[in-house]
């Protein structure tokens, strides 16, 4: 319910499914290529090296843009107030004021990486910190406030008293390197302010890492634009299926958007689903949902396959 307003469009809706938590279900008989949802994403962040909005990652014209008392540039005095207000503003000093292309130049070698393991949760670091100066208290995670607090995260899919299994041992081993690099670096980038880092949580750095896997987009940045990532709000609720019956599209030429239509004609009830994963191969694709979203795919294709599996 928390999420209902953020629906573009009163086509679908989100509700509870058994086994999979919340996903977007049609209001009415939908036929294809009806577009159910477009959405602004929560956080969008890419290696945008003075040539992107800083906040939205529209292109910029060569030698044009709001500047900020930092260096990051903005497409406009909206994205550029909008930024400062939510996020911007409590790092905007950081390391001189050239923090941002710090943290691109330490990343850019991986630069799909750095914007899902650096950039958007450095961003979502400064929620934290923004947040906790309007209250005056220390801060808290960034995934505890809203409307962070409504998305999925890994953790969720632990049962009460869970194996976990080794699986989950071997996921958080594997990302120990990176985080312990990402906070280093956001450590030595606050200066002063790095005492802010040791009131969160210890695992808050985890927990933005696997929910911005979950919840992630990626934002194609066009001929000679770097790639983004942006964390989307209601569009984190359309489940995977291997058969979907939607499709996204993301865009950043007009600024980070994302928008979700039907494939095909949708019955009223319907679930609305899309892919996760373009592995063409069924046992490479399953092996991915499992290890990046936590969950074993149960689409009507992967059940079939199961039988015939099962029937010999």
């Amino acid at each position: 319910a928390a999420m209902d307003s953020a629906l573009s469009a009163d086509a679908v809706q989100l509700v509870a499914i058994p086994g999979k938590g919340f996903g977007v279900v049609a209001r009415r008989p939908l036929p294809a290529r009806t577009v159910v949802h477009v959405e602004r994403p929560l956080v969008a962040a890419s290696i945008s090296g003075g040539v992107q909005c800083y906040h939205c990652l529209r292109p910029l014209p060569r030698g044009a843009g709001v500047p900020c008392a930092c260096d990051r540039m903005f497409c406009s005095a909206e994205c550029k107030a909008t930024a400062v207000a939510h996020y911007h503003g409590a790092l905007c000093g950081a390391g001189g004021g050239k923090v941002d292309a710090m943290l691109e130049a330490a990343a850019r070698d991986d630069p799909k990486y750095a914007a899902r393991g650096i950039l958007v949760p450095w961003k979502m670091l400064g929620l934290a910190l923004t947040a906790a100066a309007a209250a005056g208290t220390p801060p808290v995670a960034p995934l505890d406030l809203p409307p962070f607090c409504h998305l999925h995260r890994p953790t969720d899919l632990v049962q009460a008293g869970g194996s976990g299994g080794s699986d989950s041992g071997l996921y958080k081993h594997i990302h120990v390197a990176p985080l312990a690099v990402a906070w280093a670096l956001y450590y030595d980038a606050l200066g002063d302010k790095a005492s802010a880092l040791v009131q969160l949580p210890s695992n808050w750095l985890m927990e933005v890492h696997g929910a911005t896997g979950g919840n992630a987009f990626g934002l194609p940045g066009g001929v000679g634009k770097p790639d983004g990532t942006s964390l989307a709000s209601v569009g984190s609720y359309f489940n995977h299926s291997c058969v979907p019956n939607a499709i996204w599209v993301a865009d950043a030429m007009g600024g980070a958007s994302l928008s979700f239509t039907t494939q095909r004609a949708v019955a009223a009830g319907e679930e609305l689903t899309i892919s996760y994963a373009g592995d063409k191969d069924q046992s490479l694709r399953r092996a991915r949902l499992a290890f990046q979203y936590g969950f074993k795919c149960v689409c009507p294709e992967c059940e079939e396959e199961a039988r015939l599996k099962a029937a010999g």
